[in-house]
């Protein structure tokens, strides 16, 4: 329990003492006296707002390395989290569970193994190749969280990883056509 009697006089001897210090002899202030006092202030102002700031971003980077929540298309709420597993019936699925870790591999290959670069049109060419919703939740669940094996690349999951890597601008723009293919497929998904 904190003793009110010595916190007070603490302060009164505190507040005298500051007065004392800044008082320019005839009873006022003086501006060059008070300049430390006013730095530390505006050090402790500023410090806050600025720890406030590089929080927010470590806070907005860490959101883009786990990446958003995947949702279903047709509204059925949520239906997992990216590192997490998605619902599939593998016998609705067009290919088997093995094939789908070898479009993994492939894109993964794609997207970190090309020099200083990825490879779109392979991006494009193996998602191209989903023909169901539950095919595209497959091919996310086979390929889970990677960073191409390497420590400087960072770990997405797929859809992280096509808003990140796959091009959408002239003359490619693969991820529209992309998500135009996955529409006229009565596809229920759309890459960002």
């Amino acid at each position: 329990m904190v003793n009110m009697s010595k916190v007070n006089s603490w302060a009164s001897s505190v507040n005298t003492k500051v007065k004392q210090s800044v008082s320019d002899g005839q009873g006022g202030y003086s501006i060059k006296k008070l300049m430390p006092w006013i730095i530390l202030i505006f050090v402790v102002v500023i410090g806050k707002n600025l720890l406030g700031i590089v929080k927010s971003f470590f806070e907005k980077v860490e959101e883009k390395v786990v990446g958003p929540e995947i949702t279903d298309v047709h509204g059925s709420g949520s239906v997992g989290s990216p590192t997490g597993q998605l619902s599939v019936d593998p016998q609705k699925l067009s290919y088997s569970l093995d094939q789908f870790k070898i479009f993994a591999d492939q894109l993964e290959q794609a997207i970190y193994d090309t020099y200083l670069t990825e490879d779109d049109a392979k991006i494009f060419t193996i998602l191209s190749q989903m023909k169901t919703t539950g095919d595209i939740y497959a091919l996310i669940n086979a390929y889970g969280t990677r960073n191409g094996g390497s420590w400087y690349n960072t770990a997405y999951n797929l859809p992280m990883a096509v808003q990140t890597y796959l091009d959408n601008f002239y003359p490619y723009d693969y991820k529209n056509q992309l998500n135009q293919m996955y529409k006229s497929k009565n596809i229920a998904y759309v890459f960002a």
